[in-house]
């Protein structure tokens, strides 16, 4: 089914409902299980089990700027700042601070920001 102008996507597809094709049964099945998720969600599932199927281990540290560890903890980069004054774990390389995202969590785990 093509897509008109004034016809919008759903954001929502609750499985057995059929829309353009997509679905898992007969729409008027009223004893299929449903559920509904997001595209964020979808994304986010999706990405879990790529990463659980790929094994999402690295064999050497990826080594993250502030700003890039600010990035992935959602926080700002002052806040890493004062962060890495409490304690939490980083190299120098020169004289720029470093950080590996997996021993950042892990304190923050154990001791965590104040």
């Amino acid at each position: 089914m093509e897509e008109g102008r004034g016809q919008k996507r759903p954001k929502f597809l609750r499985l057995g409902e059929t829309s353009g094709g997509v679905g898992g049964g007969a729409a008027d099945n009223d004893t299929a299980p449903a559920f509904t998720v997001t595209r964020g969600e979808l994304a986010g599932l999706v990405r879990q089990a790529v990463e659980s199927a790929l094994g999402e281990r690295r064999a050497q540290p990826v080594l993250l700027d502030r700003e890039a560890l600010a990035l992935c903890l959602g926080c700002s980069s002052s806040m890493v700042d004062k962060m890495r004054r409490q304690g939490m774990p980083h190299l120098r390389l020169g004289e720029s601070p470093r950080f590996e995202l997996e021993a950042c969590l892990s304190w923050l785990r154990k001791d965590g920001a104040a």
